[in-house]
C-alpha cells in the first residue's frame, strides 16, 4: 500500500499499467528493485536486525541508480523502503 502512516499518498504507485508503460530496460530494472527489496528486508527480519536496516552494497547501489536515473523518489515503492532502509551513508 502506498500511504503515509498519517494516511497520504506517498507517490505514485508501481502499478502493472506504469510498469507497462516503461521501456522494456525500465521495467526489468523495477522489477529487479523490487526483487532485491524483497530479498533485503527478508534477510534482515531473519538476523532480527531492527530497522532501519543497512542495504547491501549492491541494493544501495541499485536504489542510487533508481534515484538519480529514473526519478525514483516520484514513487511511493521507494519512499516506503526509505523509511525501513539507511540509504543516507552511501549519499554523503
Amino acid at each position: 500500500m502506498c500511504l503515509s502512516k498519517s494516511g497520504s499518498q506517498l507517490g505514485i504507485p508501481l502499478t502493472e499499467e506504469i510498469l507497462n508503460s516503461f521501456n522494456k530496460k525500465e521495467k526489468k530494472l523495477w522489477g529487479d528493485f523490487g526483487a532485491l527489496a524483497e530479498k533485503e528486508v527478508s534477510e534482515a527480519e531473519e538476523r532480527n536486525e531492527t530497522q532501519p536496516y543497512i542495504p547491501s552494497e549492491k541494493f544501495r547501489k541499485m536504489y542510487e541508480r533508481v534515484i538519480k536515473e529514473y526519478n525514483g523518489r516520484e514513487y511511493c515503492h521507494v519512499r516506503q523502503l526509505e523509511t525501513i532502509f539507511n540509504f543516507s551513508i552511501s549519499m554523503c
